[in-house]
């Protein structure tokens, strides 16, 4: 039985080989070569190598994307599939293409493997926090009134309220009225106003807030009328001073009331005004607290002619006098005697402001006069006559005398003094000058003066009467003199007189300009003309020759 199993089971073996060879004989073409017995193999398969990522590490915003490239090694790799995977796919995610998506902010690894021989590459992630800019900010106060010393904390509103960059800066504009710190919160340091302005991380978006800051509020303790008696003549008005405490006090309003408005009527404002003679009392009441204070008001009607110390006054004016002669003519004035520039009369206090026409007229006796602070004016004739007066004195209130008549004519021995705070008059080589007008004067120069007398420079006037019964022999004018008045050089000038001028030109000869056709009895009023010499510049005679006045002089020389 057994070689009978193997005797069929090859010939099984045989028939198979030789079917197999007849069927495919027909369709295979004939191979040169003989290869193999003529025949072919089957396809070569090509192992993968290894793989690569075309980025070993990639930075992502959140919410964005990026696709990764595989390149698989050796180009003719048989199998070229790949795999694609995130180690944490809540921060990265990768789909199987390799699209990498950023989820929230973190790392991540991206890992890149090949289907054939598990070849793997990866590549490193990074999210990072998506930037969202400050569109809008604002303030929870556009405008604030604080009081000083007191402090408030501001808040902000941002949009979008998940804005990357939350940081603010914080100014003011008057770190004197108000500072503010770094989170917003000011205080107020003086009354003011000033801006606070906070500023974003987005330099276009600011916000601002308008701050005024009002005093703290300090309650009235007292009132007090400057002046507890006020004189106030008939017609005129007068403001009450008043002070209240504290300085600082926050509300300073008050009332006034007269409780006699027929005598004294008051304003709103603390504006009295006289109405009547006669006596009122005056109060002032804080609307705080209601605290007064009061004042008498004396209205003052004319006084007339009065009597005090000696000498006589009578009205000049609101709460002034005048001094005048004794009007029964009996009194005259002697020795050294002051003038007082003020006067109590029946309580009330006058400023003598004037000394009027002859006050001392030919009061031989009298040696010095000094006028008292107050008194503003004098008038004509007052000293002239005074044979043996030796000075008068100027007080610093002092601003004018007469200018049209004597006022200190037969006057041989005096001299003037005057205080060095007179803003009006001042001496020079004993010539008295006037500053007024925005011009300076010569007014006066004394009797008893000799040899030459210079002009000071700067003098632009002659006043009448200013050269007036002298014994100088040269008197020297400079060329700022523009203006000379009538009869400024006259009776009883010792002569010959020499005068000494220096304009050069023609036009500086005429600035004298003529007021009267003929010059004799207005400007060298008493005065000899034939023994007056006018000294010139050398080549100007002719110009002196040819004016008014200059040619109306005895005689003109060059020198």
């Amino acid at each position: 039985m057994k070689r009978l199993f193997r005797t069929s089971f090859a010939a099984l073996i045989a028939a198979l080989f030789s079917i197999t060879m007849i069927s495919c004989k027909p369709d295979e073409p004939d191979t040169p070569g003989g290869g193999n017995g003529g025949g072919q193999t089957g396809p070569t398969t090509v192992a993968v190598t290894g793989v690569s990522i075309s980025k070993s590490s990639l930075s992502l915003i959140e919410g964005g994307s990026e696709t990764l490239t595989a390149t698989v090694s050796p180009d003719n790799a048989t199998n070229k599939s790949v795999s694609w995977k995130s180690s944490a796919t809540d921060i990265a995610s990768v789909d199987r293409s390799g699209k990498v998506t950023a989820v929230k902010v973190g790392s991540a690894t991206i890992t890149v493997t090949t289907s054939d021989g598990s070849k793997t590459a990866a590549c490193a992630v990074t999210v990072m926090a998506k930037t969202v800019e400050v569109s809008d900010v604002a303030l929870d106060k556009a405008e604030l009134e604080i009081i000083k010393g007191e402090s408030y904390q501001f808040t902000v509103t941002l949009k979008p309220e998940d804005a990357t960059d939350k940081t603010l800066s914080w100014s003011s504009s008057d770190n004197n009225v108000v500072t503010v710190d770094g989170s917003g919160k000011i205080t107020a340091v003086e009354t003011g106003k000033t801006t606070v302005t906070v500023k974003t991380s987005n330099s276009a978006q600011s916000a601002s807030c308008e701050i005024t800051v009002i005093p703290a509020t300090v309650s009235v303790t007292g009132i007090n009328i400057d002046n507890w008696v006020i004189n106030l003549p008939v017609g005129e008005t007068e403001a009450v001073r008043y002070t209240i405490h504290p300085e600082d006090a926050t509300d300073t309003e008050v009332t006034f009331s007269s409780d006699n408005t027929g005598v004294v009527a008051v304003d709103s404002d603390g504006t009295l005004v006289g109405v009547s003679a006669g006596t009122a009392t005056v109060t002032v009441t804080t609307k705080d607290g209601g605290f007064s204070s009061v004042c008498t008001v004396n209205v003052i009607g004319s006084v007339g002619t009065i009597e005090v110390d000696g000498f006589f006054y009578k009205d000049y004016g609101p709460l002034a006098l005048a001094l005048i002669p004794d009007p029964s003519g009996q009194k005259a004035y002697s020795g050294d005697i002051t003038i007082p520039g003020k006067v109590t009369y029946k309580g009330v206090e006058y400023t003598v402001e004037n000394i009027s026409d002859r006050m001392f007229f030919c009061n031989d006796g009298l040696t010095s006069v000094t006028l008292g602070e107050g008194v503003r004016n004098i008038d004509a004739y007052a000293f002239t006559g005074c044979e043996n007066l030796e000075k008068v004195f100027f007080p610093s209130t002092l601003e004018d005398y007469n200018r049209y008549n004597e006022v200190f004519a037969n006057c041989p021995k005096l001299e003037i003094e005057v205080d060095p705070s007179n803003e009006f008059f001042f001496v020079k080589d004993k010539g008295l000058y006037q500053n007024i007008w925005g011009k300076k004067f010569l007014r006066w120069i004394p009797e008893k003066l000799t040899g030459t007398f210079a002009v000071v420079d700067g003098t632009t006037d002659f006043a009448s009467y200013s050269v007036y019964q002298t014994s100088i022999d040269k008197l020297v004018i400079p060329t700022s003199i523009n203006f000379i008045y009538e009869r400024f050089l006259c009776n009883g000038c010792k002569t010959p007189l020499e005068i000494v001028l220096s304009w050069t030109t023609i036009a500086e000869v005429n600035r004298i300009e003529k007021y009267y056709d003929d010059p004799s009895p207005f400007y060298l009023y008493g005065l000899d003309r034939s023994k007056v010499t006018v000294s010139v510049p050398a080549g100007t005679k002719a110009f002196y020759q040819a004016h008014w006045l200059w040619g109306a002089c005895g005689k003109i020389v060059e020198r």
